[in-house]
C-alpha cells in the first residue's frame, strides 16, 4: 500500500486565447452567437447540445457561418465529428475552413477537409479548391475513417506555408500530431461549416461539435492528477484529467515518487485512454 505519492509534472498544454468562431451548442440553438445559414431544417441540436443532422430523406445538406479571418496563417481550425457509418463516396462530406461563398454546396473554392471516398483507405484528406482546380494540401494515416468514428481534428497552418492535421481518435482533447505539409496559399474565403451527403439510411448519422476557428490556441495550464493506483509492487497507474501528448507522458523525470522511491525507470501511455499512463519502478 502506497501511504504518500507525490507526482512533480513538467507537462504543458493548451490554453484558450480569444476567438473568430466558437460555438459548443451549449445554447441550444445554431441561429445566434454565431448565426449559422444554409439548409437550418436539415439540422438540429440534439439532447447533448451537438449539432446534428436531421433529414427527411437522401441528399445533401450545409451550414455556413463567417469566420471573419483577415488571414489564414497562424490560424487554427479544431472539431468534433461523430459519423454513425462508414464513409463512402455517397456518405461522406467536406468540412470548408474557408470557402469564397456561403453557399456550400455549390463546390465553391477554398481550403476543405474531405471525407469519404470509393474504397477502403479512408483517410482524412485536406484540398485547395481554386479555380474549380482541387490541389491535395496532405492526407492523413490511411483508415482512421474507414468505420464509423467519433474523433476530434484540429488544423494549423502556419505563416511559412506549413500545414498540420493533429487528431484525437477518441473524440477528445489530447491531439497527437499525424502529418505535416508546407503549401502556401493565397485564398482567403469568407465562410467556415460542413456539408455532407446521406443515403435514406443515413439522415441522421452525422454529428458536430466543438466548432473553433482562430489564432492558434497556446496553453499553458498542466493537467490535473486524478488518481495514482497501486497496480503491482512496482508499477503504479497515474490518471489525468486530460490528454497528455506522448513524449511529455513518457518522460520519466516529470515524475517522482517520496519515501525514497524516486524517478521511475519507465512510463507507458495507455493506447486508448491517452490520460492513463503506467509508471514502473526499480524498487
Amino acid at each position: 500500500m502506497i501511504r504518500q505519492l507525490i507526482i512533480l509534472l513538467s507537462l504543458c498544454l493548451s490554453s484558450v486565447s480569444q476567438s473568430q468562431v466558437s460555438d459548443d451548442f451549449s445554447d441550444g440553438d445554431f441561429t445566434n452567437n454565431p448565426v449559422w445559414i444554409g439548409d437550418a431544417g436539415d439540422f438540429i441540436v440534439n439532447g447533448n447540445n451537438q449539432l446534428q443532422l436531421n433529414a427527411a430523406a437522401a441528399g445533401d445538406s450545409y451550414l455556413a457561418t463567417a469566420h471573419n479571418l483577415t488571414q489564414l496563417e497562424d490560424r487554427e481550425w479544431r472539431f468534433f465529428l461523430d459519423f454513425g457509418l462508414s464513409p463512402s463516396g455517397s456518405n461522406g462530406g467536406e468540412i470548408y475552413l474557408t470557402a469564397l461563398n456561403s453557399d456550400l454546396s455549390s463546390t465553391p473554392d477554398g481550403i476543405y477537409i474531405q471525407i469519404g471516398e470509393t474504397g477502403s483507405d479512408d483517410p482524412i484528406r485536406l484540398f485547395e479548391r481554386d479555380g474549380g482546380t482541387e490541389t491535395e494540401i496532405l492526407t492523413s494515416t490511411l483508415g482512421i475513417v474507414a468505420s464509423p468514428f467519433e474523433i476530434s481534428v484540429k488544423i494549423i497552418h502556419r505563416a511559412n506555408g506549413d500545414w498540420e492535421l493533429y487528431t484525437d481518435l477518441a473524440g477528445g482533447s489530447a491531439f497527437q500530431l499525424d502529418v505535416t505539409a508546407n503549401y502556401p496559399t493565397v485564398i482567403l474565403g469568407t465562410h467556415f461549416g460542413p456539408w455532407v451527403q446521406y443515403t435514406s439510411s443515413n439522415t441522421s448519422n452525422y454529428t458536430f461539435d466543438d466548432f473553433y476557428v482562430g489564432p492558434i490556441q497556446v496553453d499553458n495550464t498542466p493537467p490535473n492528477l486524478v488518481e495514482a493506483t497501486a497496480v503491482s509492487m512496482n508499477q503504479l497507474e497515474v490518471l489525468f484529467d486530460e490528454g497528455i501528448d506522448q513524449t511529455s507522458g513518457e518522460t520519466v523525470a516529470n515524475y517522482n515518487v517520496d519515501n525514497g522511491v524516486g524517478n521511475p525507470t519507465n512510463s507507458a501511455q495507455d493506447g486508448v485512454n491517452l490520460a492513463l499512463f503506467t509508471l514502473t519502478f526499480a524498487t
